[in-house]
């Protein structure tokens, strides 16, 4: 007898997921986390509070562990068709758990732009700061000497220079040096490339932005993982995970505080929020 489960919250793309897989096998299973894909090559994440909202994810109330670890074991892990994931449109059966969205409240993934870009003169003066917080975190824990970092630099340098000219030969150019490049579960180059999204998104119009985002991450996409793709494709969206819509929100008010949201990006992952920020730091000075 299944043991259900209600999701707390749900992004929108989780219900095209729902109704057009038939085959999922698990990307990655971690304590907080479990990553799913589809025959479409389309990732699926149900993810704890500590977590929180992302763009395809669902979001599960604590604790998420018990299910996780004992109904998707680690065998399952390879890119075997898992059999122990049953898909329904309204929710997930993993092992004897049934996860149910039906009754779940919807997330929206996109950032407030216009807001933020409407409030350029609060949050610009800011950004100096923020870049040294960023620069000094990443003095710290050794990820300005990591061996991939050079390239890694050398690409954004390009890709920069390549926005500032409009010349999108040159930003494709960057764009493929970027992508995929380092370790990692979402690589660092990548990781700078969402940055770079999400800091034109925040200062450019739409009109502009759309174009040129949604040509990165069609060249980026091909050239990295099935994680890393899942999440370039959300940023050309205009779409970011929860942190990064607190990250706007602070900023867009006067006298609003950064420094703990700023700090909770920085622990995001091995590296992939220090290298988020330093690509959003980078496009916006």
């Amino acid at each position: 007898m299944s043991r259900r489960i209600t999701a707390k919250l749900v992004a929108p793309a989780v219900w095209k997921w729902l109704t057009t897989t038939r085959q999922v096998r698990v990307l990655h299973l971690f304590d907080h986390a479990c990553n799913l894909v589809n025959e479409h090559g389309r990732v699926l994440s149900l993810v704890s509070e500590q977590i929180g909202a992302g763009p395809f994810h669902i979001v599960l109330s604590n604790p998420f562990v018990p299910f996780v670890v004992g109904d998707l074991s680690p065998a399952n892990g390879d890119k075997s068709p898992t059999t122990n994931v049953v898909v329904y449109p309204d929710g997930l059966q993993v092992g004897k758990w049934y996860v149910d969205v039906s009754q779940t409240a919807v997330w929206q993934p996109r950032v407030d732009w216009d807001r933020l870009r409407a409030h350029t003169a609060v949050w610009q003066p800011h950004i100096p700061l923020i870049h040294a917080v960023v620069a000094q975190y990443r003095t710290e824990w050794g990820l300005d000497t990591a061996v991939w970092q050079p390239p890694i630099q050398a690409g954004l340098d390009r890709l920069l220079v390549g926005i500032r000219e409009g010349d999108t030969a040159v930003m494709q150019a960057a764009t493929k040096q970027l992508a995929g490049l380092g370790p990692g579960l979402t690589p660092a180059g990548d990781d700078v490339l969402m940055g770079v999204m999400v800091g034109l998104w925040a200062t450019r119009p739409a009109e502009v932005v759309r174009p040129l985002v949604g040509m990165m991450a069609e060249v980026a996409v091909p050239r990295t993982t099935t994680l890393s793709a899942a999440w370039l494709h959300a940023a050309g969206r205009a779409e970011a995970g929860g942190l990064w819509h607190e990250f706007g929100r602070r900023l867009s008010v006067k006298g609003n505080r950064w420094e703990e949201v700023v700090a909770r990006i920085l622990g995001t992952g091995h590296s992939s929020g220090a290298d988020a920020l330093w690509g959003f730091t980078a496009t916006v000075r």
